[in-house]
C-alpha cells in the first residue's frame, strides 16, 4: 500500500521509478490490480544498465526484465500500444516522448529522474480523470515531483515494520518490586531463572527466543541480565555474566549480552543494530576472533557493501585487496585494536595485502591482522563475491548490513554452510542507497522475519562507548 492511499477510490495511474522496481520486483502485480501502471522508457534503460551488476540489485533487475519481457511476448501489438491487461488493470510502456513545452528551468531530458517526472506531469495533464501517482524510493525525486504538482509516494507494502519505534529491539526490561530482589540472587547463583517466576511482572508468553531481559528491582538500582532460552521446557533466563574475565572484552551490559548471544552454540545468526560507537563491529569481530582461536571455526569472512555507495570496484586501481582497502579499513582497524589489547603491542601497516618482514625486522610471536590476511584466516570482500559459494566452518560477518537489500541478505544467508555462523551489524538510520530505506532494508527484513526463531538473536545497542569524544558528539551534535 502507498502512503496516503487510504480512502482513495477509483482508478489510479501509477508511474514507477527504477528504484522501487529493483527494491520490490513484485510491485507491478500489486499496483496494477484494477489500476494502470506506466513504466517509463528511462526506467527500461536503467534496468538494462543495472542488470549487469553482480549484487542483489543486478539480480532483481534481471528478474524484473525477464518478467516484463514475458508479459510483452504474450501481448498483441494493439495491447503493446494501448495497454496490456494484467490483474484486472493495464500495464503500459511509455515510448519516451516528452512534451517539452511544460519543461521547467534546468530541466535535463538526459537525466532519468527529470524525464520520469516530466512523463508523470504530462500523463496527468492528458488524463485529468485519473489520479496519477509517481512511485519512487528516492526522497529527493518525490520532493521535486511534488513541487511540479505531481503526487509522489513511497511504496510501503514491503516494509518490515510500520515505524522505527516498532522495530524489534531484542531486549526487554522487567521491573520487580523490592521484596522480590531474591530473584536476582537466584539468577546469579543458579545461573538461570525459570521464566515462570516473572509471570506476575510481565507477559512471559510474549518473550521471544534469545531475547535479552534486564530484571530491575524497583527503587534500588539493582539489576541483572538474562537471555531467554526456549529450547528446554520450561523456558528460562540464562544469566549473562557482566564482569570482564579476560584482558580485553565487552565494557557494558549490552556488549556482554551481544557477545553472549554470538558465542552461544545454539545461535547461528546474530544481528546487532545501533548508532556509531556502540561497539557493534568491535563485538562482532572480537567474538569471531575468539571462535577462530578456539577452533570453533576455521576462518573469518567479512563482507561489506562496496561501490554501490560510490565508485564500482572495477574503476579503482590495483588488485582486489587494493580495491577493497577503503571499505576494509574499518574492519582492519577494529581487529587490529582487538589483537593489540589481547596480545600486547603488535606491528601493523596501512597495507591490506600480504606483508613480508624485511631483513632484521622482528617477527611477532603473536598473531597479527596481516598474518590472518596472509594465511586467509581472514578475508574481506564485497558482497558481489558471495554468489555461487558455499561457506563452511566460518564466521560470516556482514558489516553495515542496513545498506543491503532483502535479496542481498538472502544471498548471504543462503551461502552459509555447515558449521558456519552469521553476524549482521548495522544502523538502520544510515542508508546510503536510494532503493531501500530505514524500514525496508535487508537488516530490518531479517530481524523482523527471523525473530523468535531459536537459532536467531538480535540486540539493539544504545550506549556509545567508542570514546569520550564519540559519546559527546553523539549527544551534542
Amino acid at each position: 500500500m502507498l502512503s496516503g492511499e487510504a480512502g482513495n477510490v477509483g482508478k489510479k495511474t501509477y508511474v514507477t521509478d527504477t528504484s522501487v522496481l529493483v527494491a520490490v520486483p513484485e510491485i507491478v502485480q500489486s499496483l496494477v490490480n484494477g489500476n494502470v501502471v506506466v513504466i517509463p522508457f528511462p526506467v527500461l534503460q536503467e534496468l538494462d544498465r543495472r542488470r549487469a551488476a553482480a549484487n542483489g540489485v543486478g539480480y532483481t533487475a534481471r528478474n524484473v526484465v525477464r518478467f516484463l519481457d514475458d508479459i510483452q511476448t504474450r501481448a498483441s501489438l494493439d495491447e503493446l500500444q494501448h495497454g496490456i491487461p494484467l490483474n484486472g488493470g493495464l500495464l503500459r510502456f511509455d515510448a519516451g516522448r516528452l512534451d517539452l513545452s511544460r519543461a521547467w528551468p534546468g530541466f535535463n531530458r538526459d537525466y532519468a529522474d527529470d524525464a520520469i517526472i516530466m512523463l508523470a506531469d504530462n500523463y496527468q495533464v492528458a488524463h485529468p480523470d485519473e489520479r496519477v501517482i509517481l512511485v519512487t524510493r528516492d526522497a529527493a525525486m518525490r520532493m521535486k515531483a511534488r513541487a511540479r504538482g505531481v503526487v509522489a509516494e513511497d511504496y510501503r507494502s514491503d516494509r518490515a515494520v510500520e515505524a522505527p519505534e516498532k522495530f524489534y529491539s531484542g531486549r526487554l526490561r522487567i521491573e520487580v518490586p523490592e521484596g522480590e530482589a531474591a530473584l536476582l540472587n537466584t539468577l546469579h547463583h543458579e545461573q538461570r531463572l525459570p521464566v515462570s517466576a516473572l509471570a506476575d511482572y510481565t507477559d512471559v508468553s510474549k518473550i521471544m527466543a534469545n531475547q535479552c531481559c534486564e530484571i530491575c528491582v524497583a527503587g534500588t538500582g539493582k539489576s541483572a541480565w538474562g537471555i531467554y532460552k526456549s529450547h528446554e521446557t520450561p523456558g528460562y533466563l540464562r544469566r549473562v555474566n557482566t564482569k570482564l574475565e579476560e584482558r580485553f572484552g565487552p565494557c557494558n551490559a549490552e556488549q556482554f549480552c551481544a557477545h553472549d548471544l554470538i558465542m552461544d552454540d545454539h545461535t547461528l545468526i546474530t544481528s546487532l543494530s545501533g548508532i556509531a560507537g556502540t561497539g557493534k563491529t568491535l563485538i562482532a569481530l572480537l567474538s569471531a576472533y575468539k571462535m577462530l582461536r578456539s577452533h570453533k571455526v576455521s576462518r573469518i569472512e567479512v563482507y561489506r557493501l562496496n561501490a554501490e555507495a560510490g565508485r564500482e570496484l572495477g574503476f579503482l586501481p590495483g588488485d582486489l585487496g587494493d580495491k577493497m582497502a577503503p571499505w576494509a579499513r574499518p574492519i582492519i582497524d577494529n581487529l587490529d585494536f582487538i589483537m593489540r589489547r589481547l596480545h600486547g603491542p603488535t606491528r601493523f601497516t596501512n597495507s591490506v595485502g600480504e606483508h613480508q618482514p624485511t631483513r632484521g625486522e622482528a617477527v611477532s610471536t603473536h598473531p597479527t591482522v596481516e598474518s590472518l590476511l596472509q594465511t586467509h584466516a581472514l578475508d574481506i570482500a564485497p558482497i558481489n563475491y558471495l554468489r555461487g559459494r558455499s561457506i563452511h566452518e566460518a564466521v560470516i560477518i556482514v558489516d553495515d548490513g542496513q545498506n543491503l537489500t532483502q535479496e542481498d541478505m538472502k544471498l548471504v544467508l543462503t551461502r552459509a554452510g555447515e558449521g558456519s555462523r552469521v553476524i549482521l551489524t548495522g544502523d538502520p538510520d544510515q542508508i546510503d542507497r536510494s532503493e531501500i530505506n530505514s524500514l525496508s532494508n535487508g537488516l530490518v527484513q531479517v530481524v523482523e522475519r527471523f525473530k523468535g526463531q531459536p537459532c536467531f538473536a538480535h540486540l539493539a545497542m544504545h550506549d556509545v562507548v567508542r570514546s569520550k569524544i564519540a559519546e559527546l558528539a553523539a549527544k551534542l551534535l
